[in-house]
């Protein structure tokens, strides 16, 4: 409970800031030697230690070889060679569905991410949305197992594109 009739004080002044001490900065030779104890920082006497020298490190202007991230909307993108119908036929004749799901009933469509390289191989197939994981397992088995597909373009040069489809397992 508030009472009305309390006096109003002020509130207390903010406590003190202690103010940051000031150093003197000498500027020394290059050939001069600085030891530990003529360093202000420094809370411990190691007499007779000294800094070592400076010893510049190279600037290396190289780029790692990484391969540039993947494309996803390229001006061509790329395509199985012998077409999407013949692509998808190829699934359906690899595509074995795992006996584990097939038995409990298990079924759905999983969507497979892969990457079509500028050569038009596919690499770090991933599975974007999955089902289970033998029917997961199993569509990225038969995407690795696919042919070299044309690579898609931008600025008239190949390049890295991702890509993803979708694979349904449906039970018959």
């Amino acid at each position: 409970m508030i009472d009305v009739n309390a006096p109003v004080t002020d509130p207390p002044p903010p406590p003190s800031l202690e103010q940051p001490k000031n150093y003197k900065l000498d500027i020394v030779d290059n050939n001069t030697k600085i030891t530990l104890d003529s360093v202000p920082w420094n809370t411990e006497s190691n007499e007779g230690d000294v800094v070592p020298d400076y010893e510049p490190v190279p600037i290396v202007n190289e780029v790692p070889d990484e391969p540039p991230r993947p494309v996803k909307f390229p001006e061509k993108m790329p395509k199985p060679v012998d077409g999407f119908d013949n692509m998808y036929a190829f699934l359906r004749s690899n595509l074995h569905y795992p006996e584990i799901p097939r038995t409990l009933g298990i079924s759905g469509t999983v969507l497979v991410e892969f990457v079509v390289e500028r050569d038009g191989s596919i690499t770090n197939v991933t599975v974007a949305a999955g089902v289970s994981p033998e029917l997961d397992k199993e569509a990225v088995r038969v995407v690795k197992l696919m042919p070299r597909w044309k690579p898609g373009e931008q600025m008239g040069k190949t390049v890295r594109c991702s890509y993803s489809i979708p694979i349904k397992f449906t039970i018959h």
